[in-house]
């Protein structure tokens, strides 16, 4: 139900002349009070252009020119108060409030976002962030498709919803700069606030592998010319590491030297305890060990020289042993496949045609029946 004011309101305009004439008179007095917005300012400024060029040709053909001059007098007059007027701010949104709180509520999340770009992997608590940040922004965008008027041409309802951006995105590019300040006069200047004279050196990831994997080259220049021998002589030598121990305690004084000078000792001691009986077994594994220690010692040299030849060799000598070590390969595996071959019919080949000559002779000789040829 109505209220009074309003039901005598409604009784008043219930034609539609009678609310096209309340319109205009509204409006006109929202003109006169100055209290329009800029893009209203400007269409009734693009309006009343078109006013006076009509006026301007109607006074050309000279009919009823007094009129025409009176009626130019006063757009011109309208021209200059509409120049006079100072625009209002664009009229507030349907749902301003709602719109502020969400938009609080988007600023931290923003600037979380300008931190972590670039940034491929992110923590949990990051990725729920960014996803409350998208349901945010897309209800801010609902509710200001929401304030929308009727008749509300597009340009008009674009100035209003800029106008309730503005301050937020003032706020968040202020804060962009003032990271940025602070981060440019940090590097400007030391901790004490004073010009830092070090120079700093910027390098990317890129340039910090390259220089890792220089100095893994070089580093690999210098193992090689300081040792002299191949991969396979230093995979040997590694082989002796459990019983370096071992070794060690039994190293000779010279690399002719031999344990069975010890051995003619203790027997000319003349000495029978159970002592001298078990040592010259003791000595042998030694000797043993030693043996041991000169054959790998004699492999490793042998492996240093074969890479030390290998390396004096020219390309056509190279090529030649890389030729020749091929065709090694070749032979030895065109070896194997024959070896293969004869393994096959000894194995398979021959048992076969044996069962079928003892069957044949046997339909032959105890049934009587000659298979035909």
């Amino acid at each position: 139900p109505l209220n009074p004011a309003q039901q005598e309101f409604y009784d008043c305009v219930s034609s539609l002349e009678d609310k096209m004439t309340y319109t205009k008179q509204a409006t006109q007095t929202q003109v006169d009070q100055g209290r329009i917005t800029a893009w209203e300012k400007d269409w009734l400024l693009e309006h009343n252009a078109e006013r006076l060029e009509t006026l301007a040709q109607e006074l050309k053909i000279g009919k009823n020119t007094p009129k025409l001059e009176q009626l130019q007098t006063k757009a011109l007059e309208r021209k200059q108060f509409l120049s006079e007027i100072v625009p209002q701010k664009p009229h507030a949104l349907k749902h301003a409030s709602a719109l502020a709180k969400l938009w609080k509520e988007a600023i931290p999340l923003l600037r979380q976002e300008t931190k972590l770009k670039g940034k491929q992997l992110l923590t949990i608590p990051e990725t729920q962030a960014m996803a409350h940040k998208d349901e945010v922004m897309a209800e801010i965008q609902d509710l200001e498709e929401a304030s929308r008027g009727w008749f509300e041409d597009e340009n008009a309802f674009e100035a209003r919803v800029q106008a309730l951006r503005a301050p937020y995105l003032a706020q968040l590019q202020q804060s962009k700069s003032s990271k940025t300040s602070s981060y440019a006069s940090a590097v400007a200047t030391g901790t004490g606030g004073k010009p830092s004279m070090s120079s700093t050196k910027w390098a990317t990831p890129g340039e910090l592998g390259r220089k890792a994997k220089l100095a893994a080259k070089q580093k690999k220049k210098k193992n090689k010319r300081g040792a002299g021998t191949s991969v396979f002589s230093a995979m040997m030598a590694s082989d002796d590491d459990d019983s370096d121990s071992d070794e060690e305690m039994m190293q000779p004084q010279a690399a002719g030297d031999e344990e069975p000078e010890e051995m003619v000792d203790t027997k000319e001691s003349g000495n029978n305890n159970a002592s001298p009986v078990a040592e010259p077994s003791t000595k042998g594994k030694a000797g043993k060990k030693k043996n041991k220690k000169k054959n790998k010692n004699k492999k490793t040299a042998e492996s240093s020289n074969n890479s030390r030849s290998l390396n004096d060799l020219s390309e056509e000598e190279l090529l030649a042993t890389t030729a020749a070590a091929n065709n090694a390969s070749q032979k030895e595996k065109q070896e194997q496949e024959q070896k293969a071959n004869q393994d096959f019919l000894k194995t398979v080949v021959i048992p076969i045609i044996v069962a079928m000559v003892v069957m044949r002779l046997i339909l032959v000789n105890v049934y009587g029946i000659k298979p035909e040829s």
